[in-house]
């Protein structure tokens, strides 16, 4: 009798747990859309500047002293330290968004945190690395998920996929901590860049800043996204290894 009443206890706790952690997640979610919402806005504001993304790179690199590094069309803005090279996107080499520009600093804050050696230049990429970790995380906890639906009792083959999806969520949440603070010494230098260069006019500059802290914001809400998620999937795991053991 006492086991049974600790069993619901446990059971009523876990599902009290599933839904705060729901709920913050919806929340962390929604956020995250409106972050991005008004991030996505400034890529039809036009720089006054007046200059292509990929001249503008070229300008900053110069000013630096890094005539070495290309600048290049690429998929993605980001700079190849092994490479040297810094990409703009090869849609965007001639816009003059302010969202273009953005990234473009960014790519070209790297260049230089490379260029002097900085200690604070992220050793690892890890943008590619957490998108694609969060894509396997998510699929693993589908099929989970599925497989508990069509299944209506726990079996062992349940209990190793959540094992694997703690275990890539938890990951994807260190990786996401490590981003953010890669993140904020990239912002910094691209402050610092803007003060020195001042290339921009005021309200550009002032909407580059802001540009720079929703991206932030929206590191952050993927940080917080990444630990909810490993909560929620710790917490199921639990709840249906009591399930498990009830039904052996």
């Amino acid at each position: 009798m006492n086991l049974l009443l600790s069993t619901n206890i446990s059971s009523t706790i876990a599902t009290v747990l599933l839904i705060v952690i729901g709920a913050f997640l919806i929340i962390s979610l929604f956020i995250k859309g409106s972050v991005r919402y008004a991030y996505n806005r400034s890529r039809y504001r036009k720089s006054d500047l007046g200059v292509g993304v990929e001249e503008l790179g070229r300008t900053v690199l110069d000013k630096y002293g890094l005539v070495d590094v290309e600048v290049k069309k690429g998929v993605f803005p980001t700079y190849k330290r092994k490479k040297k090279v810094v990409y703009c996107s090869f849609l965007r080499g001639k816009s003059s968004s302010l969202i273009c520009y953005t990234w473009m600093m960014q790519a070209c804050a790297l260049a230089i945190m490379d260029a002097r050696q900085d200690k604070k230049y992220p050793k690892y990429a890890l943008n590619s690395f957490i998108t694609v970790l969060s894509a396997i995380s998510f699929v693993v906890f589908l099929v989970g998920f599925i497989v508990s639906l069509v299944i209506k009792t726990v079996s062992t083959f349940a209990l190793v996929v959540g094992i694997i999806t703690i275990v890539l969520f938890l990951l994807n949440m260190i990786l996401s901590i490590l981003q953010l603070r890669n993140e904020k010494a990239v912002r910094n230098e691209v402050i610092k860049m803007m003060e020195e260069l001042n290339i921009f006019a005021e309200e550009d500059e002032a909407r580059m800043l802001k540009l720079l802290k929703l991206y932030a914001v929206e590191m952050l809400m993927n940080t917080l996204l990444s630990t909810g998620y490993a909560l929620y999937a710790i917490v199921k795991f639990f709840k249906l290894l009591a399930k498990f053991k009830r039904n052996k």
